[in-house]
């Protein structure tokens, strides 16, 4: 009886003290994020047999989940949503900041007004954000080389013209990965399928658990103090579009609505603007030689406020989802 008892004492130690260790040992927080949900579908499906981008991006985002929480024991995995429901960037964003997650992962899809436009994108809020920077190279990279799709690179709100708000605003080191074109009619049928989203998901994974490991080895951090609030510059507005901040609307004056910007002609070499008469409107190209995005593109002319916030619904449920208002005077 007395070695029971001396058994037990030697077990409830060991246990204990290996009790004490996994308390001390906290958990790698990951943040997913399904992008858009609820009344906010994102880019709406081009017929009844797909879905739109809000249920696709859950999908890819629960799958994603299923694959670490399986595979990364030592990962815990929240979600900004877990069904169709609308959540505000601002909570999405508190969400992760206010649990002092690790990393942030936001999936979504994309869409341009040329069919043909396919691959997949991974955006930061700045290059010079080491860590986010280095998880979305390994993301594209994986895109590329494993799940062989088109990768379209990295880009930061430089290079896409406008801020991102939930990689902008969130404390730790975020990326938001655009899986595809859903204007592109083979990736919307891609996207759709179990296995298409099983692909992108493990590939999303792979380059996670592939980042952790170098982590481990050599680690990398972003300095979020060295990037500036805003890296398009003070001369710029605060763009308005489903990820940035907004313009204040108290405020008079007059506005225009981006479609998008390019350094390259969008439109055929003999046309500077697309009709839509059915909708009594007009997008201009307009060429702009000093600045690296060369060719931009706006839909009608100025506004004021309530003006330019209709425009923008039309033109977003057009196909340019990434369309802003900027405010000119």
């Amino acid at each position: 009886m007395r070695w029971v008892v001396c058994v037990l004492s030697f077990l409830l130690f060991w246990a204990s003290l290996g009790s004490v260790g996994f308390a001390q040992q906290r958990d790698i927080v990951l943040v997913i994020d399904p992008g858009h949900g609820g009344r906010d579908i994102g880019r709406k499906s081009s017929s009844s047999q797909y879905r739109h981008e809000k249920d696709i991006a859950l999908s890819i985002a629960l799958q994603l989940g299923y694959y670490i929480n399986d595979h990364m024991p030592n990962v815990r995995v929240m979600y900004t949503r877990t069904k169709d429901v609308y959540v505000s960037l601002e909570n999405r964003v508190k969400l992760a900041n206010d649990n002092k997650a690790d990393y942030f992962i936001s999936i979504h899809c994309n869409a341009h007004p040329n069919a043909t436009v396919a691959g997949t994108r991974t955006y930061i809020h700045s290059h010079q954000l080491i860590a986010s920077r280095k998880l979305a190279l390994l993301i594209e990279e994986d895109f590329a080389t494993r799940a062989r799709r088109t990768s379209r690179g990295v880009h930061d709100a430089v290079q896409a013209g406008h801020n991102l708000y939930v990689v902008r605003y969130t404390k730790m080191p975020s990326v938001l990965v655009e899986t595809g074109f859903l204007t592109n009619p083979q990736e919307e049928q891609y996207l759709n399928t179990k296995q298409g989203q099983a692909h992108i998901a493990s590939a999303i994974f792979r380059a996670f658990r592939r980042f952790l490991e170098e982590q481990a080895q050599n680690p990398v951090e972003d300095n979020r103090n060295a990037v500036p609030d805003n890296p398009l510059g003070s001369a710029q507005s605060n763009p308005v579009t489903q990820q940035t901040t907004a313009v204040n609307s108290t405020q008079g004056g007059q506005f225009r609505v981006q479609v998008m910007a390019s350094i390259h002609k969008v439109f055929p070499a003999n046309q500077t603007q697309k009709q839509y008469p059915q909708h009594n409107l007009t997008i201009q190209e307009e060429f702009i030689s000093s600045d690296k995005f060369k060719y931009k593109y706006f839909a009608g002319q100025n506004y004021d406020w309530q003006g330019a916030q209709k425009v923008l619904k039309l033109v977003r449920e057009l196909g340019y989802r990434d369309a802003f208002i900027k405010q000119i005077r």
